[in-house]
């Protein structure tokens, strides 16, 4: 009985804590080729931006100058953390309300990793094709 109730909750938390913490396994290797300077710009110096670029990029900045403010957000390894940990979160936190409302719960993790998976693919596509 003892081994059913581990089984199960083994079962139920295990790919959550894989989704959650997958979207970190690259957080300090590599080299990052997109304008990530440009983007953290904004977030330190959001109070002096233009009127007009502030209201078409609010929802951006204003969760970058959050993610800042956070411990050690003022760097390129914590905003890596940090946004790698929102991808995270925001992957189980769908993977659970599916898993409610659906009846395949694998294959509901099956897609969250390749969403995450082709969504790193995805940046690195896009950095390569900045430079060239």
């Amino acid at each position: 009985m003892k081994q059913n109730k581990i089984y199960g909750f083994l079962q139920k938390w295990i790919p959550v804590l894989i989704l959650l913490l997958y979207p970190l396994r690259k957080v300090n290797t590599g080299i990052d080729l997109m304008d990530g300077g440009y983007s953290l710009g904004n977030y330190r110096f959001f109070t002096t931006m233009n009127q007009v670029w502030k209201l078409a990029t609010y929802l951006a900045n204003v969760l970058g100058v959050a993610l800042t403010r956070l411990p050690f957000g003022d760097t390129w390894i914590g905003m890596n953390v940090y946004t790698a940990l929102l991808t995270g979160i925001t992957a189980a936190g769908t993977y659970c309300v599916l898993r409610k409302r659906l009846q395949h719960p694998v294959l509901i993790w099956l897609g969250e990793m390749l969403a995450l998976f082709a969504g790193h693919r995805l940046r690195i596509c896009t950095s390569i094709w900045d430079i060239t």
